[in-house]
């Protein structure tokens, strides 16, 4: 489930990326304002990775902590 949810994002990453550089490149306005919204997409897109990294970094120590949990709870195993 997690690992879907990944691809997902990563796709929809991608896919605003590749969505929004076509639509500002085939606008009809000037090369300084295409300039000024590819410096803003570009924000945005960082902002996005940034978040992403930070919830992927959440999670994993989440998922450390589960595991270190677990690993305390079992019980000793007989011979």
């Amino acid at each position: 489930m997690e690992k879907d949810q990944g691809r997902f994002l990563v796709g929809l990453i991608v896919g605003l990326l590749f969505g929004g550089l076509a639509g500002l490149l085939l606008a009809p306005q000037s090369g300084e304002e295409t300039r000024k919204k590819l410096v803003e997409s570009g924000e945005k897109l960082r902002e996005t990775i940034n978040e992403l990294a930070d919830r992927i970094k959440r999670e994993a120590i989440e998922f450390s902590e589960r595991g270190k949990k677990e690993t305390l709870e079992e019980p000793p195993k007989e011979d």
